[in-house]
């Protein structure tokens, strides 16, 4: 799963042109996971796994 999030993120499934920045998908899945029917705990799980992979992205960029 923090394999396919850190792929979403980085938007390594966009073409290269037109790639949104990471900072710009987290914001996006976080509104998407929010607005899910899933129970709270399920959308706490997820968005704290993309928070984990977003602060991993970071690091890795500085």
């Amino acid at each position: 799963m923090y394999e396919t999030i850190r792929q979403e993120l980085r938007d390594e499934w966009t073409h290269p042109r037109v790639r949104q920045s990471s900072e710009v998908k987290f914001y996006y899945a976080v509104k998407r996971v929010a607005a899910s029917d899933l129970p709270d705990g399920m959308k706490v799980a997820l968005i704290q796994a993309y928070l984990t992979v977003m602060e991993q992205l970071q690091a890795n960029h500085t």
